[in-house]
């Protein structure tokens, strides 16, 4: 996963080798736009038959983005972890595991008829 904190590289962009080889190289670039939240970043193989491009396009969001999203459909944060092996979200977390839930609430659908 790349490293999602631009603000310490130059205009928000880099290139980073992957991987090297005898004969083949694989390079990891992106470039960020901060005001957007949009990540582009592109894998590119070079091999001696060829280059191969393999682009993706992100809108990266912050837990307290997510935890909205969560609250307008219905749900509650349960957890949130570091990483996939429970360890404690800090301010310093790269990442984020984040549960959600819907309430337990007596009708199905969340809300209680008028009498």
């Amino acid at each position: 996963m790349p490293d999602t904190d631009r603000s310490r590289t130059p205009r928000n962009q880099y290139v980073d080798a992957e991987h090297i080889g005898v004969d083949h190289v694989g390079l990891d670039v992106c470039r960020y736009d901060p005001v957007t939240q949009i990540l582009d970043e592109n894998h590119v193989r070079i091999r001696t038959e060829g280059i191969v491009f393999s682009p993706i396009r992100l809108r990266l969001a912050h837990p307290p983005e997510f935890d909205l999203m969560a609250r307008i459909a219905g749900l509650r944060l349960r957890e949130r972890w570091g990483c996939w092996e429970h360890e404690p979200y800090t301010a310093t977390s790269r990442r984020h595991v984040s549960v959600y839930e819907r309430p337990s609430s007596p009708h199905p659908s969340g809300y209680r008829r008028a009498a």
